[in-house]
């Protein structure tokens, strides 16, 4: 399989590397090595751009930020377990909580949604940027959330919801 198309972002775990491709008029694509072509594919997200993935803290999960909101895909049953779409815009940044249970996203849509990550219900929406949020990164106790804007200012949330 050759993917010609731009690579996004890559992202590791322990030893593990996942390739991302995306072409910008068909679907993306993800491969398990960092050979030069894909060697299997391990998941499609659908149609549009992937702008940010990060594995759950115990592997199993990734979760997938991006034109089709956040889809969260199950790595152990090669499956899709939720499609997040509470934002009304891409979703550009996304972070799980340190204990694997809340997930947090930042969207164009200027918002910052923290959701249940067992089923993907919708926690609470995180409203003060004045612009797209571009990150999003929990505390290493999860206590608390910060998120960045594309208006260069740092929002501390908490305690976490």
């Amino acid at each position: 399989m050759k993917n010609t198309g731009i690579i996004r972002r890559q992202a590791g775990l322990a030893g593990l590397v996942v390739l991302l491709g995306g072409l910008w008029s068909g679907p993306a694509l993800a491969g398990a090595d960092c050979l030069e072509e894909p060697w299997a594919e391990v998941g499609r997200f659908g149609y549009g751009d992937i702008r940010q993935l990060t594995y759950s803290p115990d592997g199993v999960r990734v979760a997938v930020a991006g034109s089709g909101g956040v889809t969260i895909w199950n790595t152990e049953k090669e499956t899709v377990e939720q499609v997040l779409k509470w934002h009304t815009g891409y979703a550009l940044s996304v972070a799980w909580s340190p204990d694997g249970t809340q997930l947090a996203s930042g969207s164009w849509d200027q918002t910052v949604r923290v959701w249940a990550a067992e089923d993907g219900r919708l926690v609470s929406a995180l409203i003060g940027h004045t612009s797209s949020v571009r990150s999003v990164a929990w505390w290493p106790y999860g206590r608390y959330l910060a998120s960045g804007g594309y208006e260069g200012v740092i929002r501390l949330w908490g305690p976490a919801p």
